[in-house]
């Protein structure tokens, strides 16, 4: 679930080569929207109901898992965000 998550906050980096996390986060684009919604209502289908989370073999996600990936992806979306803008200034 972090991979998963994680990857979704590097596509919202990538967006943009000169624009902060700020711009990035609160500019509009509706391809990434509906990819982005698409894929998390899957997985929380796929992690929720339990016959399609016994197809793909996932155990239930504790709520200290998913905080702990909800925080992984944001360190890694300031972290990557943090390097672009060292290098810019360089």
């Amino acid at each position: 679930m972090s991979l998963f998550i994680s990857n979704l906050a590097l596509i919202l980096v990538n967006r943009s080569k000169t624009g902060n996390l700020i711009d990035i986060l609160t500019h509009n684009n509706k391809a990434f929207n509906w990819i982005g919604g698409g894929a998390l209502v899957l997985l929380i289908l796929v992690l929720v109901i339990p016959s399609i989370r016994a197809l793909f073999a996932f155990e239930l996600v504790q709520t200290m898992d998913l905080v702990l990936a909800l925080v992984v992806a944001s360190l890694s979306l300031i972290l990557v965000n943090a390097v672009r803008m060292k290098d810019r200034n360089y």
